[in-house]
Parts: structure tokens; sequence; C-alpha cells
């Protein structure tokens, strides 16, 4: 009679059962990653495509009014009047040839027909949607809608969307600030050549599309700034910088309710009356954006990237434009990285397909 051997069914041993499930942990992750960078390049993606639809507005700009418009920064870092006059002067001539029916009324019966008029006329059109004076912040006791507060980052929302659309001014408190109670919103400027501020009547046709639920106003001082289609609602908005601006401008944004130990020779961010300095500037969830600026060109050396244009620079999806100043008098240079730090790498811009960082050489 023949034996057969008996045959037992092998198990996995430990060991081996250690290994499968690492080898399944690692193609997890791998997995995991590989979908968290399509997530990322999706958003930038978005982001990249956005610039150029906002580049694109601002040339229509230009080829409807004469010019492409003031981001409210200094103008001159040679001449002895103040940044404030100079950013005046700008604004005003600009107006002039954007619309060119407005007469600049004079409000103030000196004669002269300058920055102070259109400051009080664009007041006076939000006193009379507030039923006497504009509003004041109930936080800081800033008035909203003052020319004087306008800045870079809200240089986009301005004049491609127009005056904002008058605000419930009932705040409610959200975490630690005041939010008001409707969504920002953008209404045009009016379609009356000789007061395109009137809040009433007609409108000119915006000239981008804004997503109103991105419009918000960070600083509080009743103007809009636009925030990049992807990541949390504290991150930084766009920023614009107008050649004209290059050298002296640029705009620190941090936490708010901190102010700069130190005056900062690369800041143009007009300061409000009575404060010192700059405004602090910055989201709700980020306690530091850093520092947006302008970039240099390596080629030709010394010169500015859209040396006729301007620039809009996005913060990326790790919200910070960069953390101080460059090392040399604007030494941040293009595609070299030359004095890129942490925030510069990850930056979208409307003269690059992508990160700063895939440019490099």
């Amino acid at each position: 009679m023949k034996r057969h051997a008996l045959r037992r069914s092998r198990g996995f041993t430990l060991v081996e059962l250690l290994v499968v499930i690492l080898i399944i942990g690692i193609l997890v992750t791998l997995a995991s990653l590989a979908g968290f960078r399509a997530v990322q390049a999706a958003q930038r993606a978005r982001i990249v495509t956005e610039i150029d639809m906002l580049d694109q507005a601002l040339q229509e700009y230009q080829n409807q009014r004469g010019g492409y418009p003031t981001n409210f920064g200094q103008y001159d870092t040679v001449s002895s009047n103040p940044p404030e006059r100079l950013r005046q002067e700008r604004l005003v001539a600009h107006l002039r040839v954007a619309f060119t029916g407005y007469v600049i009324p004079d409000i103030d019966g000196n004669g002269v027909r300058n920055y102070f008029d259109v400051r009080q006329h664009i007041l006076g059109a939000y006193a009379g949607a507030y039923g006497g004076s504009p509003p004041q912040h109930p936080n800081s006791g800033i008035t909203l809608y003052d020319i004087d507060y306008l800045d870079a980052a809200e240089a986009l929302a301005f004049w491609l969307g127009g005056l904002p659309a008058p605000i419930d001014v009932t705040y409610v408190p959200v975490g630690q600030r005041l939010i008001g109670q409707f969504s920002n919103k953008v209404a045009g400027f009016s379609a009356e050549p000789s007061d395109p501020f009137s809040l009433g009547g007609s409108r000119l046709p915006v000239l981008f599309e804004f997503d109103q639920n991105r419009l918000v106003d960070y600083d509080q001082d009743g103007w809009l700034e636009y925030l990049p289609p992807a990541g949390d609602p504290g991150r930084p908005p766009y920023v614009y910088f107008d050649a004209a601006t290059y050298g002296p401008s640029s705009l620190r944004m941090q936490q708010p309710g901190t102010m700069m130990n130190q005056p900062d020779l690369f800041l143009s961010y007009p300061a409000p009356p009575g404060i010192a300095g700059t405004i602090p500037f910055g989201g709700p969830n980020n306690p530091s954006w850093g520092l947006a600026q302008p970039y240099l060109s390596a080629n030709p050396a010394n010169t500015w990237m859209n040396p006729e244009k301007f620039q809009i620079i996005c913060a990326g999806l790790d919200g910070i434009y960069s953390l101080s100043p460059p090392t040399g008098i604007w030494a941040k240079v293009f595609p070299l990285g030359q004095g890129y730090e942490q925030g510069d790498y990850d930056n979208l811009t409307n003269f690059t397909s992508g990160k700063l960082e895939d440019s490099l050489p």
C-alpha cells in the first residue's frame, strides 16, 4: 500500500503579513501623494488661468481708457515731494485720462480741482447712500470708502469692477473680527460721463466678472480685495503693481492689530491719518503673508519684468508672498531666483505659466 504524504495548506507567517501591509501602505501613500499633487496642480492651473483673464481685462482697460490703472502706491523715490502727494497726483492724472467726461468738482471752492475734491466727491456719493455720512468701522473708527485707504491689493477690484456696492454696516462678531452681514459686491462705475462715481443710474460694464464669494474686505476700509480660487478663506489676495510703481512700491501684509517696529524702506502703503508708518494688513487665519513686491528681469539685466505694463502677484498655495525684503535693493531676479526666499518659489504671476520655481534654470 502506497502512502501519500499529508498536504497541509500553508498560511502567511507574521513576517510575510507585515511585509504585505508595508507594501500596501507604501502604495496607498504614493497614491495619496499623487492625488494631492494632482489637486495642487489643478488649483494652480485655475489660478494661472484667472491671472491670465485678469491680465486680459487690464489690457482691455488700457484699450478703453488710454492707460493702465494706478495701484495707489508711491511713484518717485527721488522727488522731495512726500509719497502721499505723488500718489494723489498720479491718481488724479489717471482719472482725467480714463474718464474724459469727468469734470472734477471744486468742492472746497478754492478754485483748484484736485485729489482732495475727488476724495470728498466719492465720500459724498457714499454719504448719500447711507443717509447723510459714510459709515465708520465700529472697531477702528476708519471711515469706509475713503480713497486714502485704497492700495495695491484693492486696485484690481476697484478698476476692473468699479465702486463697491454699499454694504449693510451692521457688523457681527466672527472670531476676533467684525464682519458685515452681507456679501461684498462690485457695482461698476456710473455710465454718466460727467460723474463716474455716482452710485445710482445706469452702469458701465465691468471689465472682469469677479466671483462675489471671493471678494473680501480684510482691512475693513470698504474697498475690496480679490482672493485666488484655491485654499482656505484666510488666504492672501492678488496684488497688482503698475509699471510706474515697480521701484518704490511694495505692500507689507501681516496680522491685524500689530504694528511694525521700524519703518520699512520697501513699503509704500499710504499711512492713514493719525497712524504712523503703515497700516497692518492680514487675513483672519494667517499670522503673516509677508511682503508682496515686483520682480526684476535677468534679461536684460537691471530691468523689470513687464517693464511697460504691470505685474499681478499671487502668493501661491503656501499663502506667503515673501517673508522679508530682498538682501539687495530690489534683488529678486526672475528667472534666476536671485533673492528668492520662502514664499517666492511658490508664487504665481502674469509673466509665468506656473510657479516661479518652475522657471529656475
